[in-house]
C-alpha cells in the first residue's frame, strides 16, 4: 500500500493574536486539535498497524523490515528487530530504527489490514458519492431531453 503524505502548515506567527483576542497558546491548541481531526486514512492505517511486521522503503532505496513499535501523524516510525537491506543488496540487523516520515517512499503492511473497518467506511462514502453522481447525471440527461423536446417542432404537426 502506498502511503499518502499529508502536509500541515502550522503557523507560529504571533502577529494575529493581538487582533483576534485569543492567546497564542490557545490558538496553538486549537490548530493542533484541527490537525488531529483531519488525519487521513493512510495515517489511521499506519496507527492500526502498530505491533505488526512491516516493510518500509526509503527514498534512497534502502529497505527496513521489522516490527512497527510506534507511528506518528507525520509518518515518523520506530521499528524494532530490523533487517536492513542496503541499495547494494547487503543485509544487516539492527535492534531499533527511527525513520523520519519525509524520507519514506512507501510502507508495506500485512494483507489482513485490507479488511480493516476504516476501508468499509471509505467504500460506503464512495458508494454514496457514486450514487449521487449517477442521480445528477440522470437529472441532467432528463432535463436535456425535455429541453430538446420543447425546442424541436413535432414532426406530426409539421405534416398538417
Amino acid at each position: 500500500i502506498y502511503g499518502l503524505i499529508i502536509f500541515f502548515f502550522f503557523s507560529s506567527r504571533r502577529r494575529h493574536t493581538r487582533c483576534s483576542g485569543v492567546s497564542w497558546a490557545r490558538r496553538c491548541v486549537q490548530e493542533t486539535a484541527l490537525i488531529k481531526m483531519s488525519i487521513g486514512v493512510p495515517i489511521k492505517l499506519l496507527h492500526e498497524v502498530e505491533k505488526h511486521w512491516i516493510t518500509c522503503e526509503l527514498k534512497n532505496g534502502e529497505l527496513f523490515r521489522g516490527l512497527l513499535e510506534q507511528a506518528e501523524d507525520t509518518m515518523n516510525v520506530r521499528i524494532t528487530n530490523v533487517q536492513v537491506t542496503h541499495r547494494d543488496g547487503k543485509t544487516s540487523w539492527l535492534d531499533q530504527v527511527y525513520i523520519r516520515g519525509s524520507q519514506i517512499r512507501y510502507i508495506i503492511v500485512p494483507d489482513m489490514f485490507k479488511h480493516s473497518p476504516m476501508f468499509k467506511r471509505v467504500r460506503a462514502q464512495a458508494k454514496g458519492k457514486n450514487v449521487a453522481m449517477m442521480r445528477e447525471k440522470a437529472v441532467k440527461a432528463r432535463d436535456q431531453v425535455m429541453h430538446n423536446m420543447k425546442t424541436k417542432p413535432n414532426p406530426a404537426q409539421q405534416q398538417k
